[in-house]
């Protein structure tokens, strides 16, 4: 029982210091060219590292570390949006009609806002509800900003418009992609290690981890395999 219980608690230390790596990188990267846009992403670190050694000591139950985990991660999602939506209006947009969003980008967001569904039987349980309903909210939240990118207006840099929509459309495909493959991934962490600290697993639940991840990775190949397609359509343009 000592082992179960300590391995959801390495798994969230982990993903935590994979969040205080990553955002120094990105922040590292940001104050070469702008101060202000690198604190938010040092501040993402620093409160990863926090929760982490917190979960890791013992103080904080790993599923309530693991929600807080993913609130700290879409607080750094959520700032590259808003950064996008400030240097949008700086950029010119395309006149030309386009629908709301292209088809398969919103096939990712549906697949990913229904797979908060399989959180469900861990809202009813009362010592997994809080850690379940935070990463479903934010889930959601990463769906949102994947819509958010998949359905904002084009923007063009350059004079040749034909190749900049097809950039436009290859960069916007694969970051609402990956916000979308996201959301499913941190759905099944948050299912694998708490069923790994479960004394017994309902079947239902036992399935529930191998359905989020043949979910993550069906939807993250499919994401790459239209990403490269769109690039190969831009080179050709080009």
């Amino acid at each position: 029982m000592h082992m179960a219980a300590s391995l959801p608690a390495l798994t969230v230390s982990a993903v935590g210091v994979w969040a205080v790596l990553t955002n120094l990188v990105l922040g590292a990267r940001a104050a070469r060219c702008d101060g202000a846009s690198a604190l938010p992403r040092f501040v993402v670190a620093a409160d990863a590292l926090v929760i982490a050694l917190l979960v890791f000591l013992g103080v904080v139950a790993p599923v309530v570390g693991y929600g807080m985990l993913c609130v700290v991660l879409v607080a750094g999602l959520l700032f590259d949006l808003m950064r996008e939506e400030r240097a949008r209006r700086r950029r010119v947009a395309s006149l030309a009609p386009r629908p709301a969003a292209e088809a398969v980008p919103a096939v990712w967001v549906a697949i990913a806002v229904a797979s908060v569904l399989m959180l469900v039987p861990y809202v009813m349980l009362k010592e997994q509800r809080a850690g379940a309903v935070m990463v479903g909210i934010c889930a959601l939240v990463m769906a949102g900003i994947a819509w958010r990118i998949a359905s904002a207006p084009v923007q063009l840099r350059g004079d040749d418009v034909q190749s900049e929509r097809l950039r436009d459309r290859a960069s916007r495909s694969l970051r609402a992609g990956m916000s979308a493959v996201l959301a499913i991934g941190s759905i099944f962490v948050f299912l694998s290690f708490v069923n790994a600290s479960l004394p017994t697993v309902p079947p239902l639940q036992r399935m529930l981890p191998l359905v989020s991840f043949v979910t993550w990775a069906a939807l993250w190949a499919w994401v790459m395999l239209y990403w490269r397609r769109l690039n190969r359509l831009t080179c050709a343009a080009s």
